[in-house]
This record gives structure tokens, C-alpha cells and sequence, in this order.
């Protein structure tokens, strides 16, 4: 189970996209309580250590297409 970054409640869901970055697997959620984005990380280094973290993802900023 993972917490929510934002909220700190737990998320049960399947992760909406999941890809490897280094020895890292990846996976991205939306936490059902505050909609919030965020990425987990956890994998073995090459040397045996395990590694675990969340980063937040912030929201993307909508486009404004100027007419004229």
C-alpha cells in the first residue's frame, strides 16, 4: 500500500501507468480521497539497497491560445 503524499490516507487502487527508470519501477496514481497526482518509486540498487519514494506531480498549466 502506498500513502498519499498530499492527504497521507492510503491508496489501494492500481496504478494508471506504470514504466522503469533506471532500477527503479515506477508507478503513477491518483489518490481517490483528494484527486491528487503523485509518482512511487521502489526498486534494488546494484549494490542490494532497497529504495523507496513518492514524488508529487503538479498539475500542468492549460494552454492559452491568443486569437487574432
Amino acid at each position: 500500500m502506498v500513502k498519499c503524499p498530499f492527504c497521507g490516507s492510503e491508496v489501494n487502487v492500481a496504478p494508471i501507468k506504470e514504466w522503469r527508470f533506471r532500477f527503479y519501477i515506477v508507478n503513477a496514481y491518483i489518490c481517490p480521497s483528494c484527486k491528487g497526482r503523485f509518482n512511487y518509486y521502489h526498486g534494488v540498487s546494484p549494490r542490494g539497497r532497497e529504495s523507496s519514494f513518492t514524488i508529487r506531480v503538479k498539475p500542468r498549466p492549460k494552454r492559452v491560445v491568443a486569437e487574432g
